[in-house]
């Protein structure tokens, strides 16, 4: 009876509650860490998806054109990665997650290379089939260091 629980508990996690790691047998252990990993996998489309929908809701139609006086340039150009998205966005991305200009750009395009370039990737990515380090290798690497 006690087999069947865990079972069902390890299936059937509830969002925020972790089974004692020294309730489930071996193979139970095993199969909770490849739920573990599907699990990261689909949290990592879903963050892809959040970003790229951040983007969108970031169009470019209010930026100065690259000949206006106010137009940013040099380090701070608009990102040619990211087309007909706002050159505020990658700075707003990396405000909203806490990181660096550097790594909410590479995050924005990882994201648009699913999008774009690997929707099958993505979906297995978003399915739990497919890990992200595997995913992220599958990724042009597009972006400028």
């Amino acid at each position: 009876m006690e087999g069947l629980l865990l079972d069902w508990s390890i299936a059937r996690p509830r969002p925020g509650r972790r089974l004692p790691v020294g309730l489930p047998s071996r193979e139970q252990k095993a199969a909770e860490l490849q739920r573990v990993q599907a699990e990261k996998a689909s949290i990592a489309a879903y963050e892809a998806e959040l970003v790229l929908g951040l983007a969108d809701d970031a169009p470019d139609t209010l930026d100065p054109p690259p000949d206006h006086p106010g137009a940013r340039r040099g380090s701070r150009a608009p990102d040619a990665e990211l087309p007909g998205v706002s050159e505020f966005f990658v700075p707003e991305l990396a405000v909203v997650l806490g990181c660096g200009r550097g790594t909410a750009a590479h995050l924005a395009h990882r994201a648009r290379a699913y999008r774009e370039n690997l929707p099958a990737t993505w979906a297995a990515l978003a399915a739990g089939d497919l890990d992200e380090p595997r995913a992220r290798v599958l990724a042009p690497r597009t972006w400028r260091a």
